[in-house]
């Protein structure tokens, strides 16, 4: 495991759909958070989570291979904690 500190995890999103956003003409991206979490430090595998956060959006174009798809990263805060939610539109898998 090769995890690092992410000091700003919105910046590391931004930056992520800013290299592979336009791989996927279809998708819309959006990320929501509050000003409390936009500068929260993370540790992470910084290659994995890319890969991990990849494969979520390829599932949602594929399945829904004929239409365009909100995706929306939503970070929050849980008391000392982060999460993050990946939400779309699209048609569930089930």
């Amino acid at each position: 495991m090769f995890s690092r500190l992410i000091p700003k995890i919105k910046q590391f999103l931004e930056s992520y759909l800013s290299a592979y956003g336009n791989t996927w003409p279809s998708v819309r991206f959006n990320i929501e958070s509050s000003l409390s979490v936009e500068d929260f430090p993370v540790w992470i595998d910084p290659g994995l989570f890319r890969q991990v956060l990849m494969n979520l959006v390829i599932n949602a174009v594929e399945a829904n291979p004929i239409r365009t798809i909100n995706f929306t990263f939503r970070l929050s805060e849980l008391a000392d904690e982060i999460s993050l939610e990946l939400i779309n539109d699209g048609k569930e898998i089930s």
